[in-house]
């Protein structure tokens, strides 16, 4: 610093703070890490992720990691700053470097009438409201492992209605085969699809069905009810094992 050249030691003390900071931050990640996918620091900060399991403290190391990425090289100086001094809090900061989605309501009236892709396979659209039930299950599953955050259902109940009659449908035709030996129950009602059958002419709490045939009514109501029991015991059971 007395010799002509405060430049250079200047430019060398500047340096040495640079990777005196660089090094202390590196010291304080590693800590950080280790106590991640050691389990020591668990927050569940994410619904969907248990922090104690295997892939919990995997993926609480990486969200560390993609929080520090974000902060070297996606922010601005001032938002970084900002962050780091709890002025501002950058939402999911694990992932603003990859962009993805968050917290999404599913439009399960299309999946379940349209079918959907898994990338493996194609699946079909329910015919079923047991059927109906298993795809929410496993949409919400697929769903759950592609993005962070939350994710839901608007009017679940709305949705399921096409498919209760679906299967209201099913068990009334089996009725009818049944009790009243009628091998081609269509022939005589609406020579259509069931889906035209119940939309267009007729619905599950129809009185002059029930009335014209009262034991096969009955019967597809009794065997409705308990399908619809079943699939939504079927759904809780399958989302909690998320």
């Amino acid at each position: 610093m007395q010799s002509e050249r405060r430049d250079v030691a200047k430019s060398y003390v500047r340096y040495r703070y640079k990777r005196e900071v660089a090094r202390k931050g590196g010291d304080d990640f590693l800590r950080a890490y280790s106590q991640k996918i050691n389990a020591e620091d668990i927050e569940n900060q994410n619904a969907n992720v248990d922090e104690l399991s295997f892939g919990g403290r995997v993926g609480a190391g990486s969200d560390l990691m993609m929080k520090q990425y974000a902060l070297d090289y996606c922010v601005s100086s001032m938002a970084r700053r900002n962050h780091l001094n709890n002025e501002i809090y950058i939402h999911d900061l694990s992932a603003y470097a990859v962009g993805t989605h968050n917290c999404l309501s599913i439009p399960f009236d299309d999946l379940l009438a349209k079918g959907f892709n898994t990338r493996q396979t194609d699946v079909r659209p329910a015919g079923s409201v047991n059927t109906a039930f298993q795809l929410v299950a496993v949409i919400f599953q697929l769903q759950s492992l592609q993005q962070f955050g939350g994710v839901s259902a608007t009017h679940l109940d709305w949705t399921m209605v096409s498919y209760v009659r679906k299967s209201f449908y099913k068990h009334l035709m089996d009725g009818y085969r049944y009790f009243e030996g009628i091998e081609n129950p269509r022939s005589i009602m609406y020579q259509g699809t069931a889906e035209d059958f119940w939309t267009q002419y007729v619905g599950i709490g129809d009185k002059d069905l029930r009335a014209a045939h009262p034991q096969a009514y009955n019967y597809a109501m009794e065997q409705t009810e308990r399908e619809v029991h079943q699939a939504v015991e079927g759904l809780y059971h399958n989302l909690n094992t998320l």
